[in-house]
């Protein structure tokens, strides 16, 4: 609502425009002399929030702040326009406007607020049109409903932004989202009005408190942060309204302090700077954030700032440092931990004949709190936990009046053999880095302890939640959304058109969901189709068609996506599919003689079968090896036998293109890595029914 000043004003201005009008019809009348605008006064004091009237231009009698105006329209270019919770805030820019002082920030809970005026046919445009991605929770608008503005701005986006006003009046900008930002008004009068400002009585403005939006951790696997600055001899860390590390929000954090800078986050979660930057004032050279093992190694010059995301994509302690002057920073420390669990258990002892487990207060693996295990009663002791889960016992023990020797505990294939003498204890921690089943026994005596079993499984699939997937005439577009991927920042937006295209890889059993997979209406002038020959994918759309589409690829490759309708028409957009970084079963031999195949397992147990076992293809239910998808069978030896072959034998499974051809007596090294999961024969090609059962299932 307009106040009762601005509204006498506007009152004047339209009787004295129509007496201008009047007089401008009369040949007799007089036109009054032009005014000579005056400098602006100049003062040390903080200009004070203005109050706007307007009139026809008068004679002045004194020295008032007048805006000097050329013949025609003016463009008032803006420096930020930034919209945070409850709050927007206007940053002018390298010139004075509104009678604002150049450079000032005007917030719109503070005295009146924001206010602008111009005249019909002027200009603004704002340099950054922004929302803070530390101070905002979702997507905001720029609206003024009157001009038909309506822009949005998702969290931490920027860009330039223009409009030219097409009407005159008082009007009120604000969010069509619904959320209250404080006052912020626009005036705009008719051409060959002039705008004086006036000021307001001086008054101290109530303090405003601004709202705090606090964020805890990660939001959605990404920790926005405010900035972290680089000087010379020094880091720092502004939090913004992130809580996180034992650091509160609004906290500034530094290299050189007591401690220094310690982020820790889980493999796969991404840290977020809106601003990477050096200071202007305190930076007297180039200088560079990075981290080895990661790849990372930005340079900045003096003053640079942008906003910077990466995602580890390693576990590990890394240190932060500037690859100019790695000793002059203080300490910054990156912890990356497994994506995993950490299973904390109170104690496994270890005494002459038997492992105990103690789980403790909180129960793990389906036991109850305060269980005791023995692995010598009933299935002994069972662990099963997710590929990248910790296992840490808070006593790694032996008995000191049930121990006459030293002990170890041992699980070969993950490369422990822990050595305890007669009541040692001590706290120990291991995370599996590979899939399947192994046996926890005493190297020393690995026959004299029962049986006790960690199963390691592979975690869950992955699902890449992107926020579109649009399908214009001649182009995709890939919208990666809030928590990045692929390589690509935050809320990035990649056009199949430009540079090396859109890019996507992922691991086999990965998912990928599109939130949206859409046609835009403006740009799409017929049908389009979303095409993966190899996955069987192809997804016809109608201009403006949009809905959720997932799919989850069933082997590994590189694939082209595009339009079936129009296959050249789109720039370039391809999905690498890779194998998961998946252990390897090494085992000793596979032979073939004239009517079976032999399994010789080697010095581990694996698969399920014991240490050096002979599996027969002929006896009982044949060879049975089971493997996850994408881990490796190797065999030591790929053979026949010399005295039991009596002609050329195939190692044979048709699915993978294997037909591999041995002489009598010839043997070599051979391994696999399956790309798709099923069931699946192995036979020779020459004699397909000759050789007994042999089965490979890919899980």
């Amino acid at each position: 609502m307009l106040s009762a000043k601005r509204l006498i004003s506007l009152m004047l201005i339209t009787l004295l425009g129509l007496l201008a009008a009047a007089c401008g019809d009369d040949p007799t009348a007089t036109s009054p002399a032009p005014a000579t605008p005056a400098p602006p006064t100049a003062t040390s004091a903080p200009t004070p929030s203005p109050t706007f009237a307007v009139r026809p231009t008068p004679t002045p009698t004194t020295a008032p702040t007048a805006t000097p105006r050329g013949a025609g329209p003016v463009t008032y270019l803006l420096e930020r326009w930034e919209i945070n919770e409850g709050l927007w805030e206007m940053q002018t820019g390298s010139s004075s406007k509104f009678g604002y002082a150049a450079g000032e920030t005007i917030s719109s809970l503070g005295g009146d607020g924001i206010e602008m005026i111009i005249t019909l046919g002027d200009t603004i445009t704002i340099r950054e049109l922004r929302s803070s991605s530390s101070r905002t929770l979702g997507e905001h608008f720029f609206t003024i409903v009157e001009l038909g503005i309506d822009q949005k701005v998702d969290r931490g986006e920027r860009y330039e932004f223009s409009f030219t006003p097409d009407k005159v009046g008082e009007f009120t900008i604000t969010d069509s989202h619904g959320d209250d930002h404080g006052k912020a008004t626009l005036t705009i009068v008719a051409a060959g009005t002039e705008i004086v400002i006036e000021d307001k009585p001086t008054a101290t403005p109530e303090p405003t408190a601004v709202p705090i939006v606090g964020v805890i951790g990660a939001v959605d696997g990404v920790y926005t942060l405010e900035r972290w600055q680089i000087e010379d001899g020094l880091f720092e860390l502004r939090m913004g309204e992130t809580n996180a590390w034992g650091y509160a929000a609004g906290e500034s954090i530094q290299s050189t302090a007591e401690g220094g800078i310690v982020m820790t986050i889980s493999l796969g979660q991404t840290i977020k700077f809106g601003e990477l930057r050096t200071s202007t004032s305190r930076s007297t050279k180039d200088h560079h954030f990075t981290i080895t093992e990661l790849g990372i190694d930005e340079t900045l010059i003096p003053g640079a700032r942008y906003e910077f995301s990466f995602t580890p994509d390693q576990a590990g302690t890394f240190t932060i440092f500037d690859s100019e002057d790695p000793d002059a920073h203080g300490v910054a420390t990156l912890v990356v931990k497994p994506a995993g669990i950490e299973h904390v258990l109170e104690r496994f002892q270890i005494e002459d004949g038997l492992f105990e487990l103690r789980v403790g207060a909180a129960g793990a693996f389906g036991y109850a709190a305060d269980a005791r295990i023995n692995s010598t009663e009933g299935d002994g002791i069972l662990m099963t936990v997710k590929l990248g889960d910790t296992i840490t016992f808070t006593e790694l023990r032996t008995s000191s009046s049930r121990s006459t020797k030293d002990h170890h505990f041992t699980i070969t294939e993950l490369g422990i053999d822990e050595r305890l003498g007669p009541g040692d204890r001590y706290k120990f921690s291991f995370t599996p880095n590979r899939t399947g089943t192994y046996t926890i026994f005493d190297s020393e005596d690995p026959e004299a302890h029962g049986t006790a079993t960690l199963v390691v499984e592979a975690p869950e699939d992955s699902t890449y939640l992107l926020e579109r997937f649009q399908i214009e005439d001649g182009v995709f577009e890939l919208r990666v959304g809030a928590a990045g991927g692929f390589g690509y920042a935050a809320d990035a937006r990649i056009n199949s058109t430009e540079g090396d295209g859109i890019l996507m890889t992922i691991t086999l059993g990965d998912i990928i969901t599109f939130t949206e997979l859409r046609t835009s209406s403006s740009r799409s002038t017929k049908d389009h189709h979303f095409t993966i020959t190899e996955f069987g994918i192809d997804e016809r759309l109608g201009p403006g068609d949009r809905y959720e589409f997932s799919f989850k690829p069933d082997r590994t490759g590189t694939f082209t996506i595009f339009d079936s309708e129009d296959p050249d028409a789109h720039g370039t957009a391809t999905l690498v599919v890779e194998a998961p970084a998946e252990p390897t079963y090494p085992l000793e031999r596979f032979q073939i003689e004239d009517g079976l195949f032999q399994l010789r397992v080697g010095d581990a147990a694996l698969l399920g079968f014991e240490v050096a076992a002979q599996i027969n293809s002929t006896e009982g239910d044949g060879i049975l090896m089971t493997i996850k998808i994408g881990e490796t069978l190797s065999f030591t030896e790929l053979r026949t036998s010399s005295s039991r072959s009596t002609k050329n034998h195939f190692f044979t499974i048709t699915e993978f293109s294997i037909n591999e051809e041995l002489d009598p007596g010839e043997r070599y090294a051979f391994a696999f890595t399956p790309s798709r999961t099923g069931t699946f024969t192995i036979f020779d090609s020459e004699d397909p029914d000759a050789h007994g059962t042999t089965v490979l299932v890919v899980e």
